[in-house]
Formats: structure tokens, C-alpha cells, sequence
């Protein structure tokens, strides 16, 4: 993580060889383990950063965000056959029906690890519709995560509770946040935005998960109380379960977001904020709307988490978490749903259940979990994991179509070769001898 905040660091500057960063372990006990990045910039490159802030601000009006890879949607020309739909809810059900039964193959730690994935699942899913599809770059939605873990402990401590009410206060409480924090987006865009949102993170890390600050915080083991007070969710099987369903419920929240007059805002905006402006959209609450939509989902997956982990500390909640989030929605697609779930299942999982692959690929598992592997995914794989999904499901589509017999445009554009035009005769011009040319200029004359 220090080689990364180094790298960023020194992309923003002119003199990337005064940079330096430097770790330091700030700890007041075992249990609560901290550690901080000091990064060094010469002073007159902090200036130059400054203007150049200044600068971006005022020229770059269209889009704050172009990373985001646009998805075509399946066809309308297919959408509607047998094959299609049912082939579409086939594999929806297999996946939910391996989901479902993922609990009885694994042990209760296991499980414990597979809840986290899916609580960082819906962080990542809010980072497509802040990021992805309203383009404002965010590298602190780890803190928002660990606002809605704070409120979300002290609820079930202090006032005991029910966890279904927790969880809804826990992510109004997120929006609330999000779009205070959304507030400097109105003038500040690109990276200039995430590191002010890397600043929030590091705010809530130092400061509002210290009990040095923040004397309010509970201390000791949070209790999972019973969902409307009549589901139990005591055993790790049962939590995984909830998760489960509070990610389903995310997705399709955002998914009715997208499929929306809200979801079309938001991309018009990204593209091209003066042309929405132009069609009397206003940017102001489009932009808001996504900072409250994305801290809602981040704020009530911190409260899952919180409750998972049964303990409330600062190491979950560090910056470098936020850093690590944002590049598993990157590496997993930025501009879509399954990009953001396949980014944590991929890599989370990797880490998290290394050791149940064979002792001979643990080495390649673990070279790709880390920033060089990384690097080599992103270098064969621009689109991230969403690449190689949607490439598969453009290509049975295809098939279908050629089946079929049904010419599809949208899906045989990217395959169509261009002829060469065929070459330019030259025109044969017919020699002339010099002597008519003088006689036809001095008849005219």
C-alpha cells in the first residue's frame, strides 16, 4: 500500500523523484493497531498542484470521470426470445442456488470470511454509482463504511436495538454524511475530488473511531439481536444469510436506480455536464443524489460488518482499506453491477480461501492478489473481470443470432473488419502536342 500512495503521489507532481512516504506504527496497545503513511512532497510542487487544481477545475466541464467502460445492454432484437430469458434466469438461479448452499461446505470461520466478502460487496456496488456512473471519484468509502459500524455498535449497546432499524438509521445517517461530503464535488472534480475524499476517510479513522475523541463509542462485544425480534441470526450461517439478502436487496435497488430517469441523469452528467445542464437537468442534485445513494449502501454494509465482526475498532476502517476497495471495483469493472461483485469474489476470495486450492497454484493465487498481479490484470484485461463476462455472454448471443437468423448490428460492429477501398485508377490523360495549345491560345486571343 505505501508503494501505491507513492505512485499517485508522484503522478501528480513535476519532480516524482522528491517524493517519499514512510510507514509509522502508531499503537497504543495490541488490540487496536495503527498504522500511519507520511508522504513528503517538495513544497513547490504542493503549489504547482494547487494551480493545477485550479486549472482542471475551471477547464474540465464535460466529464470529471472517462475510466467507466459504457455496457451495451443485450438487444432488443434478442431480448425478447425463449433461449434468452430463460437462459438469463437459469444462470441467475444457479448462482443463488451455489450462494445458498456455499454454508454447508465451508466451517464457521469460513463462513464468517464469505459474510465480509459479500458486506464489501455492497460497498463496492456503491462505488459503480457514485464512480462509475456518476463519475465522481471517491477513495474514502471505507469511512463511510466506518461511520455506519460506529452509530450501528452504539445503537445495539447502548439502546439495544432491533438490527433491521439499525441497519435503515445506519445508512440514512451514511446519505446524510455522503452528501456533506459530496458538497465540495460542486467545485472540485477528478482526482482532486478523491483525495479530499481520502482525507474524509482519514478523518473518521483518527478521529471518530478514537475513543480518545469520541467518547461515545461502546466498548466490548456487540450482540447480533434478532431480526424483528423473531429471526435469530446467532450462528454464522444465519448472518451469512442476511448478508446475503442485504446485498440482493442493494442490487436491485441500484438497478431500479439505472433503469430509471435518476440512472440516465447520472450518466448524462458524467459524459457531458453542460449538454444535461442544457436540457434543464440540474447537476446539483443529480451529483448529491449519488454521493446519498452510494454513503446509504456503505453505511449499512459497515453496520453488517460491525455486527459480523462483533467488535468495533479502527484497523477495518483504515485509509489503505479505502485504496483497496477501489481497486478491487477497478479491477473488477467500474461501470457495472458484475464488476463490482466479480472485484471482492475474485480477489477477496483468493486471499481469504487460498489455502483450499492445491499447494501448486497457492503461489500464482497469491502473486495476483498482489500490486504487481494486479498490475498484469489490468494490463491484459483493461475492462477488468467484466471484460471476459461480457465478451462471453456477446458471443452466445451471437450464436444465437446466427441461429436464428436474425441480423443484430450492436453485435457485429465490434467483429466487422474494414474492406480496403479499392485503389484510384489514374486517369489517363491524353498528351497534347505543344503546338495545338499555342494555336488554341492565340485563336482566343
Amino acid at each position: 500500500m505505501e508503494e501505491l500512495i507513492e505512485f499517485l503521489a508522484k503522478s501528480l507532481v513535476d519532480n516524482p523523484d522528491e517524493v517519499r512516504t514512510r510507514t509509522l506504527n502508531r499503537s497504543r496497545d495490541d488490540r487496536d493497531p495503527q498504522t500511519v503513511i507520511e508522504l513528503e512532497v517538495a513544497p513547490e510542487d504542493l503549489g504547482k498542484v494547487i494551480g493545477r487544481q485550479g486549472r482542471t477545475a475551471r477547464g474540465d466541464e464535460t466529464s470529471t470521470w472517462q475510466a467507466a467502460r459504457n455496457i451495451r445492454p443485450i438487444p432488443r432484437e434478442l431480448i425478447s426470445l425463449p433461449e434468452v430469458r430463460w437462459g438469463m434466469r437459469g444462470a441467475g438461479a444457479a448462482l443463488l442456488l451455489v450462494l445458498v448452499l456455499l454454508p454447508t461446505f465451508l466451517s464457521g470461520a469460513r463462513i464468517s470470511l464469505a459474510a465480509t466478502i459479500v458486506c464489501i460487496c455492497i460497498v463496492t456496488v456503491s462505488l459503480v454509482v457514485l464512480t462509475g456512473w456518476a463519475g465522481q471519484v471517491s477513495l474514502g468509502q471505507v469511512g463511510f463504511m466506518g461511520i455506519g459500524a460506529a452509530v450501528a455498535s452504539w445503537l445495539t449497546i447502548t439502546w439495544d436495538w432491533d438490527l433491521a432499524v439499525v441497519i435503515l438509521v445506519c445508512g440514512l445517517v451514511g446519505a446524510a454524511a455522503a452528501t456533506l461530503i459530496g458538497l465540495p464535488a460542486l467545485r472540485i472534480r477528478g482526482l482532486f475530488l478523491g483525495v479530499a475524499t481520502f482525507a474524509f476517510a482519514i478523518a473518521v479513522s483518527s478521529y471518530l473511531l478514537n475513543q480518545s475523541y469520541v467518547h461515545w463509542l461502546p466498548e466490548g462485544r456487540i450482540p447480533r439481536n434478532a431480526i424483528l425480534g423473531r429471526i435469530a441470526i446467532d450462528t454464522e450461517a444465519r448472518y451469512y444469510y442476511l448478508c446475503l439478502s442485504c446485498l440482493l436487496l442493494a442490487i436491485a435497488m441500484v438497478r431500479g436506480i439505472r433503469n430509471s430517469r435518476a440512472g440516465r441523469v447520472l450518466i448524462g452528467v458524467r459524459d457531458n455536464e453542460r449538454g444535461a445542464q442544457a436540457y434543464g437537468i440540474n447537476v446539483i442534485t443529480a451529483k448529491l443524489t449519488a454521493f446519498a445513494v452510494s454513503g446509504f449502501l456503505a453505511a449499512a454494509a459497515g453496520a453488517l460488518f460491525v455486527h459480523g465482526q462483533q467488535s468495533l475498532g479502527i484497523q477495518p476502517y483504515a485509509p489503505a482499506r479505502s485504496f483497496q476497495v477501489f481497486i478491487l471495483v477497478v479491477i473488477g469493472g467500474l461501470g457495472s453491477i458484475p464488476g463490482a461483485l466479480l472485484g471482492p469474489v475474485v480477489i477477496e476470495g483468493m486471499e481469504y480461501f487460498r489455502s483450499l486450492f492445491p499447494e501448486s497454484i497457492r503461489q500464482i493465487l497469491f502473486f495476483l492478489t498482489t500490486g504487481l498481479g494486479l498490475m498484469a490484470i489490468l494490463l491484459f484485461l483493461p475492462g477488468g473481470f467484466s471484460q471476459v463476462y461480457y465478451a462471453a455472454r456477446d458471443r452466445i448471443l451471437r450464436e444465437i443470432a446466427d441461429r436464428r437468423g436474425i441480423h443484430v448490428p450492436s453485435l457485429v460492429a465490434d467483429l466487422r473488419t474494414e474492406e480496403a477501398p479499392p485503389p484510384i485508377e489514374e486517369a489517363s490523360i491524353p498528351e497534347v502536342e505543344t503546338e495545338q495549345i499555342e494555336a488554341a491560345i492565340g485563336a482566343e486571343s
